[in-house]
């Protein structure tokens, strides 16, 4: 078994890193790898499963907690095989908002190269 895990993910790009306790290593996926290995999962464990697991919805548990200097809002979420996580949302993350617009406007730009037949 795996044993405990702690997940950090850009919700802009998707990129994600997997800290593993126990045995004390790192994974790191890119948004890419994330959709390939969500994909894999649907078509080994049926239609539903992958789409499941994106559609929970995380739900608020009214906790904060500071998380080095950020103020963090606490969710939780459980899928039907008790697998679960729980999330600290930084609200406060200084230029989120650039952040979030830059990405928005890049992914634009990527699909529009896309359609006209660029390759990246």
């Amino acid at each position: 078994m795996l044993g405990d895990m702690s997940t950090i993910t850009d919700s802009g790009t998707g990129d994600s890193v997997v800290l593993m306790h126990k045995s004390k290593t790192i994974m790191k996926m890119s948004g890419a790898q994330v959709k390939q290995v969500m994909e894999a999962m649907r078509k080994q464990m049926g239609n539903g499963a992958a789409t499941n697991a994106m559609a929970l919805k995380p739900v608020a548990t009214g906790k904060t907690e500071k998380v080095g200097d950020y103020n963090t809002e606490i969710y939780t979420w459980t899928n039907s095989r008790g697998m679960g996580q729980i999330l600290w949302v930084a609200k406060d993350f200084p230029g989120i908002q650039q952040d979030q617009r830059a990405a928005r406007e890049a992914r634009q730009i990527r699909r529009r190269r896309h359609e006209q037949g660029y390759v990246a």
